[in-house]
């Protein structure tokens, strides 16, 4: 199964029948190089700058999967299968040090979102699944307490967040309420 490259163009929302009887099928998440190089410089201080590993940088993506998957399954939950490409292009740290002092540090994230129907590749094996919902998704995570460091990673809190924010857009839903086993805001 292949899921086309993030096409591009212009956000537009699902149609509202469609995002009533939407379920996701299958989620796959692309980072920019600028998004896994700035996270290697977070994670790994003897990382060399410049360089892609390729088995850390899919890690990362599938961790960033995994967080949004899991929102959606609270929101997409229909039965009218969709798939989901979301391309993460831009990703900033706060400053570690001055937000612990004052509890206000927060981990930013973006990303394009396109949501594309299912069909079955011609008879050459090819197929361009039509776009039928895009969207720009920019998020802050909060960062700036220690426990809300000691609870997770700030690549799990910001992908959640994400991921709320998606179904927010794209669904009109909250995938789930805030509360202590929740990092997002």
């Amino acid at each position: 199964m292949t899921v086309p490259e993030v096409v591009g163009g212009a956000p537009f929302d699902l149609p509202p029948d469609v995002a009533d009887q939407t379920g996701i099928r299958y989620v796959r998440v692309l980072t920019a190089p600028g998004v896994f190089l700035r996270y290697a410089e977070r994670t790994d201080a003897d990382h060399r700058v410049g360089v892609v590993d390729d088995a850390r940088k899919t890690s990362l993506e599938s961790d960033i999967e995994s967080e949004i998957r899991n929102e959606l399954r609270y929101c997409a939950t229909g039965e009218q299968l969709l798939d989901a490409t979301i391309y993460v292009d831009q990703l900033s740290y706060d400053n570690r040090a001055g937000s612990l002092a004052d509890g206000s540090g927060v981990d930013e994230m973006s990303a394009v979102v396109e949501f594309v129907e299912l069909v079955e590749p011609d008879g050459a094996g090819r197929s361009v699944p039509p776009v039928v919902g895009r969207y720009r998704i920019s998020v802050g995570a909060r960062t700036g307490n220690l426990v809300e460091r000691l609870l997770g990673d700030s690549i799990s809190h910001a992908a959640e967040e994400l991921g709320r924010a998606l179904c927010m857009e794209a669904f009109g839903r909250n995938p789930r309420p805030p509360g202590l086993q929740n990092s997002t805001r």
